[in-house]
């Protein structure tokens, strides 16, 4: 995985980390290329599938660490689950 982010140009190791007394750490951060696909990413709602829950789980976990509130996130899926299941109700009409 850090080799393709390596390669996508979204994170940039930043060096060895400090010791804890365990082995060495090297440390990444995210760039600001990363940072700009994570927010389109967390914009862009999800389409329904078996591993909806799973997935916005992680967005919501990255949203609080990124940017320390999750709701616009959120409420843009919310959103966007609700006009699908009015298309699909009115469709079976």
């Amino acid at each position: 995985m850090l080799h393709w982010l390596d390669q996508q140009d979204n994170e940039s190791n930043s060096g060895a980390a400090g010791r804890s007394g365990g082995p060495a750490r090297t440390r990444y951060e995210i760039t600001d290329v990363g940072r700009q696909e994570l927010r389109e990413w967390l914009e862009s709602p999800e389409a329904p599938s078996p591993q909806l829950q799973a997935t916005m789980y992680v967005k919501t976990v990255l949203a609080l660490l990124e940017q320390g509130d999750a709701a616009p996130y959120l409420d843009n899926q919310r959103m966007a689950h609700r006009a699908n299941a009015y298309i699909n109700a009115t469709a079976t009409r």
